[in-house]
């Protein structure tokens, strides 16, 4: 199993619409895209851990699960060959759309 792992920071004002975004178009999208799942963290405002990296509850992190590494770099592949594709403007619309900042992007494989 393979976990494709987006973090970002969601304006406070494009929070709520992030959110229902996430689940209605984000979570159909990329199980429609070869992805086993999708889910989508909120950060707790609240710190627990003196080592804890974020406590900005407009802190977004995405885990999108794929099959093998195969399916991941497919999709990957499709939206960075052919910027009209639906893909290539599905990962354009966070930056488009919401606004988003600090991106990062982690892959991770199973152990």
């Amino acid at each position: 199993m393979i976990i494709a792992e987006w973090s970002f920071n969601v304006p406070k004002e494009k929070l709520e619409e992030f959110l229902g975004y996430s689940k209605e178009i984000l979570k159909p999208f990329w199980k429609a895209h070869g992805a086993v799942s999708y889910s989508a963290y909120q950060c707790f405002n609240k710190q627990y851990f003196r080592y804890q990296e974020s406590n900005n509850e407009t802190r977004i992190v995405e885990h999108i699960y794929f099959k093998n590494i195969k399916n991941l770099e497919n999709f990957l592949k499709i939206s960075k060959e052919n910027k009209n594709t639906e893909e290539y403007k599905m990962q354009k619309s966070y930056e488009s759309k919401f606004n988003v900042t600090n991106t990062i992007f982690r892959i991770y494989r199973e152990i």
